[in-house]
């Protein structure tokens, strides 16, 4: 007989919470359990009504994340029905509440969310941490945001909301937190995407969107499921990741002041940075809203956020030291001509760019490029460490 694998997802009852109830049920020998904060309502029978696989079911419980025993006592209706052990928890349920400028903050909403959005996943943890203590490779996913990024704060001019924000970010260091504390958990956070549920489209509204830039909700969810089919403490485990598996830094870097003075003995004085798929998306739907010019107080660089479409369809990629990537990923403009010369020096070599249809790959390594053209005086890699660019395009030399 076939063991069964155990998942319990927060917030079952619609939106992203649903999808994964219903892809979790589409495998065969899976209990699915659903928190839900009522187990009578018309959206938990649509839960129950979903279709299973052989060996599959859905399994409902009631979770009200404002509450601080709702969770201890669905662990003993768990064990009262024989479930005495959880493989993943996907740490799902949350509200977006209040959005807005920080002077436009109300104080008890503010709490609500931190409530909900940070206090309710650490509750619920708490509670359900012997369930995972006896799986074989117990896996906590925490639904998270490209929004609770420090790292990434300055990229989302358009999306002020302080009290969502910020409660992610106290639910991603939550989660760093089990993967250091609990060395059998694999703990991750996961930035699923914009979709249109309930809190997309409120979201999307407040924010003045008249075409939002959706996301495929069951493509992302599949995504996902795969980054925790896949995750080891090795691999992904105390990280933030995209739902296309790439890593999201969730920290301030520190300033490169190497890196710096490399560039402008470089003669580099301007860069264009193609960022994350969201802003991409945001600058195609609105091009009048588009150029957003920063001057960055350390480097006096003028970061121009303009998309250049032609660029939209390869993949973004975050090129990390040591990484491997795509040389079609860093195709900007294709030019035939090619140094000869291999000391060349960056300023020189302008002009010998990768073409699109050039798939072999290459290891950013000690300040240029390995492989068959090798260019050593290149600093593709601290730029891209300093920048955590998508894209690059070098505008000016």
């Amino acid at each position: 007989m076939a063991s069964t694998t155990n998942v319990l997802i927060s917030g079952a009852s619609r939106g992203l919470g649903k999808a994964f109830v219903e892809q979790y049920l589409a495998r065969p020998n899976h209990t699915v359990i659903g928190t839900v904060r009522d187990v009578k309502s018309a959206a938990a029978e649509e839960l129950r009504a979903l279709p299973a696989a052989e060996g599959s079911k859905v399994v409902l419980v009631k979770v009200e994340y404002t509450s601080t025993t709702d969770a201890v006592d669905a662990v003993k209706e768990l064990e009262a029905q024989g479930i005495t052990k959880l493989d993943i928890v996907i740490a799902n349920a949350g509200i977006a509440g209040q959005q807005g400028r920080i002077e436009t903050i109300d104080p008890k909403g503010l709490a609500e969310v931190y409530l909900v959005n940070a206090v309710g996943p650490a509750v619920l943890f708490l509670a359900l941490k012997p369930l995972l203590d006896r799986a074989e490779t117990p896996k906590w996913l925490a639904i998270s945001s490209g929004l609770a990024s420090l790292h990434d704060l300055h990229k989302y001019p358009m999306f002020p909301g302080f009290p969502y924000n910020g409660s992610k970010a106290a639910l991603n260091h939550f989660t760093k937190t089990i993967h250091v504390e609990s060395p059998k958990i694999i703990a991750f956070a996961v930035s699923p995407g914009f979709f249109e549920t309930d809190m997309g489209r409120k979201s999307a509204a407040f924010f003045g969107f008249e075409n939002p830039p959706f996301s495929d909700i069951n493509t992302n969810i599949k995504s996902i499921i795969g980054l925790v089919d896949n995750a080891t403490r090795e691999k992904y485990s105390g990280q933030f990741l995209n739902f296309d598996g790439q890593l999201i830094e969730w920290i301030v870097n520190e300033v490169d002041h190497e890196l710096i003075s490399l560039m402008r003995q470089a003669g580099i004085s301007k860069f264009l940075f193609y960022r994350t798929q969201e802003f991409d998306s945001y600058c195609k739907t609105y091009p009048q809203r588009a150029v957003t010019s920063v001057i960055d107080t350390v480097t006096d660089w003028e970061r121009i956020y303009k998309p250049h479409f032609e660029q939209l369809e390869y993949p973004v990629t975050r090129f990390m030291k040591g990484d491997i990537a795509r040389r079609s990923c860093l195709r900007i403009p294709p030019v035939a001509a090619r140094p000869t010369d291999p000391e060349q020096s960056w300023n020189d070599a302008s002009n010998a760019w990768f073409s699109a249809d050039e798939e072999a790959s290459f290891a950013l390594e000690n300040g240029g490029y390995s492989g068959p053209t090798r260019q050593p005086g290149c600093c593709i890699r601290r730029l891209v460490n300093f920048a955590s660019v998508s894209y690059i395009y070098i505008a000016k030399f």
